[in-house]
């Protein structure tokens, strides 16, 4: 699975998805850190977080457009292949 989202409401998604049976999240694409506050302090999204914890790939174009090229390489990667994950191994189809 190639995740997009940011809020708490993703982050609860892809939680639900991340603990399947059979399914892999192979990169999540969420909005960049925001910087907050006089200090500046860098601030992470709630999917930001889940996905650190969970050490996913994780992309943070400033345009969803700008990240084409990079979900395009997923899926040419994975038809080349043809690979499927089952039971945690990989077969070929």
């Amino acid at each position: 699975v190639i995740f997009m989202g940011t809020s708490y409401f993703a982050m609860e998604v892809l939680s639900k998805i991340y603990t399947m049976e059979n399914i892999e999240v192979i990169a999540v694409f969420c909005q960049p850190d925001k910087v907050i506050g006089r200090n500046l302090r860098i601030e992470f999204s709630p999917v930001k977080n889940f996905v650190n914890l969970n050490n996913i790939n994780t992309y943070q174009p400033n345009k969803i457009i700008d990240s084409k090229n990079i979900i395009f390489s997923f899926i040419f990667k994975f038809k080349e292949r043809q690979l499927f994950k089952i039971n945690n191994s990989y077969i070929s189809h």
